[in-house]
């Protein structure tokens, strides 16, 4: 494994140009050590990531039937790479979801609590999926060693250090600037993965159409209730909801595709299934 300051070296002559260029500091096969070793400092860390054994059929019913046909997805390129695994994080206050460099997914039972449909639940597996497929942990990482530069981060060692550095991005404006770019393409590629699967494409809007309904985002990213300050990072980092919901719109009206909301009960929205399958099962 490339230590920091070696990474430096090599890279500090590009700063004034690899800025914008969305170089990832590490290969496919690097991510996968990163995320590994990540994954082993979660599970050492219940209190902060408490893993949900207690759901293991919910979890293997959601590995078998969303996560995995997604990954069959023609598009998925490191799927023989990436070892990609599946998580519970036990949390009904958060709703989110986030990957680490080399495939490893998580989900809080907040998320899964809250939504109402496989379609949803595959929308955000897919979006997740995205992320370590165009490999934006690695890129901002990039970024973030920029700015760091003759801070602390110039002597650490570590992966783990430098990635907890890169998934904490919301201290920057200019990093918050890419990340929801990263956010942006995400929900795209999600689009694309879910095409080749049973689920509607736009399961990845559903969640962002309930809040609003909820009255928990608003256009411009703004807040109207409690719910909001369990997903300040996450409105804090994401790109305004009501314009990724438009964005998807748009992309589905441009396939061909019926427009459907999180509110439809069609067949490939699975809401019957997600009911009796996952929400009646998590305790």
């Amino acid at each position: 494994m490339k230590t920091i300051k070696t990474l430096l070296l090599s890279v500090i002559v590009f700063t004034l140009t690899a800025c914008s260029a969305g170089i990832s500091l590490y290969s496919p096969q690097e991510q996968v050590q990163i995320g590994k070793q990540l994954d082993q400092e979660i599970r050492a860390n219940p209190k902060e990531y408490p893993i949900d054994k207690r759901d293991a059929q919910v979890r293997d019913y959601i590995d078998k039937n969303i996560f995995r046909p997604i990954l069959a997805s023609p598009a998925i390129k490191y799927r023989n790479v990436f070892p990609y695994q599946l998580e519970i994080i036990h949390n009904d206050s958060v709703i989110n979801a986030f990957a680490t460099p080399g495939g490893y997914v998580y989900v809080y039972t907040g998320l899964l609590k809250y939504i109402d449909s496989e379609a949803a639940l595959a929308g955000v597996l897919a979006h997740e999926i995205g992320h370590a497929e165009n490999e934006h942990a690695s890129k901002r990482m990039f970024d973030a060693m920029l700015l760091q530069t003759g801070s602390s981060l110039l002597v650490k060692d570590s992966s783990p250090e430098l990635l907890k550095i890169g998934v904490a991005l919301g201290a920057q404006g200019w990093i918050m600037k890419n990340s929801r770019k990263d956010e942006d393409q995400s929900d795209q590629v999600s689009f694309e993965y879910l095409k080749s699967t049973k689920f509607y494409p736009g399961g990845v809007k559903f969640m962002f159409e309930k809040m609003r309904d909820d009255g928990s985002v608003a256009a411009g990213g703004g807040s109207g209730n409690a719910l909001v300050k369990a997903l300040k990072f996450f409105t804090d980092s994401h790109p305004d909801p009501i314009k990724r919901i438009d964005v998807i719109n748009s992309k589905i009206k441009d396939s061909g595709m019926p427009l459907k909301t999180y509110k439809n009960s069609d067949k490939d929205i699975f809401k019957s299934e997600y009911d009796k399958n996952i929400k009646k099962k998590l305790r």
